[in-house]
């Protein structure tokens, strides 16, 4: 037929040269076998449509010719998973600057406040090019060296040199490090002292040349980072002494987290410098000079709150695998989830 002899040619067309042959010879024969077989069950010769139908069923030439030839790859299997967590950690590294500079040009740019438009927008464009041309070359840097590791392997011996006895230890996610534990004990303990020592009174300088005062919503700050830290010094000595984190201790370290990021952020955005006075600090300069403290302590804090957000997730991960393991304790490995065992129980 036309139509067979039409498609054999076109799967011809993507197949290697010495190989052609012998492929479209063992192709054709499973066609016209496929045709003789339709036709006897039919009992009539296959008409036009019938035939273009069976070889849509079989597929596009170009595909049908790709499962004759071997599988080749860029990268094969055996570095791909390497190459694909070294190209994440780079692609990281090299966009993480670019998001920061855009970040700190909205923040931080000139303009706002009554000086009109902000002219961050023009630096965008720039920066964009700054940002693809940092990820384009650290992607083709990396791919090219695991290009070249993957053509070299199988004469190299650094993927045979290796000892199960070298292995790294099974690491329980849940287990608390003592020493991280005596760490934080050891710098809330210093923290809360300097805290009291210093940081108590709405005098944070008092000296002739010149005098700081806080504003009084200070107090509220000060007494409410005792508390937190008192209480991280607690969370920190039960760590130490069971160190395991429980579903309930890290519900209260993401609880204690989260106020504190909260408490921080507020502080930075409620003006708590009050005045700078002294003999050489003329009174405008001195009002100026807490204006611009206080702005830029406002500004900072969209960064605050971006360390508390990260701090939260990493902290509601943590509950999250708790209670994972928790549910694959209780319902036991390999049996259906709680709902589907439930129902079957009902059965």
């Amino acid at each position: 037929m036309d139509l067979v002899e039409r498609y054999l040619q076109a799967v011809k067309h993507w197949l290697p040269t010495r190989q052609r042959h012998d492929i479209i010879a063992e192709l054709s024969e499973d066609i016209h076998s496929l045709i003789e077989e339709r036709e006897a069950s039919l009992g009539r010769p296959m008409t036009e449509p019938e035939v273009e139908a069976m070889l849509l069923e079989r597929g596009r030439p170009m595909l049908v010719a790709s499962r004759y030839l071997p599988q080749e790859y860029l990268i094969g299997p055996e570095l791909f998973p390497i190459y694909r967590f070294v190209l994440r950690i780079v692609l990281l590294c090299a966009g993480a600057p670019a998001v920061l500079a855009l970040v700190s040009l909205i923040v931080f740019g000139p303009g706002g406040h009554g000086d009109g438009p902000r002219p961050w927008l023009a630096t965008l464009g720039p920066l964009w090019g700054t940002f693809m041309f940092s990820v384009l070359m650290g992607a083709s840097t990396v791919t090219i060296v695991f290009v070249v590791l993957d053509r070299v392997k199988d004469r190299a011996t650094f993927l045979d040199a290796w000892q199960p006895s070298q292995l790294p230890p099974v690491r329980d996610p849940n287990h608390i490090s003592r020493l991280s534990s005596t760490f934080e004990i050891a710098v809330n303990v210093i923290f809360l002292v300097w805290w009291a020592s210093y940081m108590g009174s709405l005098r944070l300088i008092d000296l002739p040349e010149v005098t700081v005062t806080l504003a009084p919503q200070w107090m509220w700050f000060y007494w409410g980072f005792v508390v937190m830290t008192i209480a991280n010094i607690v969370f920190s000595c039960v760590n130490l002494v069971r160190p395991r984190w429980t579903l309930v201790r890290a519900t209260q370290r993401l609880a204690t987290d989260a106020v504190g990021s909260a408490l921080f952020c507020w502080l930075m955005v409620l003006y708590p410098l009050a005045s700078i006075a002294g003999p050489h600090v003329p009174p405008d300069k001195g009002i100026a000079l807490v204006a611009s403290i206080n702005e830029w302590m406002a500004r900072l804090m969209p960064y605050a709150a971006l360390v508390g957000a990260v701090i939260a997730v990493g902290n509601g991960y943590r509950i999250y695998r708790i209670s994972s393991e928790r549910t694959r304790d209780l319902v036991g490995p390999g049996a259906p989830p709680p709902a589907l065992h439930a129902a079957g129980s009902r059965k």
